[in-house]
């Protein structure tokens, strides 16, 4: 299940650990900071692996699914 909000100058919000997201600007000038400040459990992968995992299902998906 999807959710969208739409941020304001000076808002912030916060995105658990390993969950996907997907950030669109709707301005010229925008800034995005991700800062991870703790680990994950030891039986996630390391976030890197898990988006290329992601990025290599996608790969295989019909354009009618969705694919990009």
């Amino acid at each position: 299940m999807a959710e969208v909000a739409e941020l304001d100058p000076g808002d912030a919000v916060y995105v658990p650990a390993l969950w996907w997201h997907h950030v669109e600007a709707l301005e010229e000038f925008n800034v995005l900071v991700n800062y991870w400040w703790r680990d994950v459990a030891d039986y996630f992968d390391s976030p890197s692996s898990s988006l290329l995992h992601c990025l290599l299902t996608i790969k295989s998906l019909p354009p009618a699914i969705g694919r990009p």
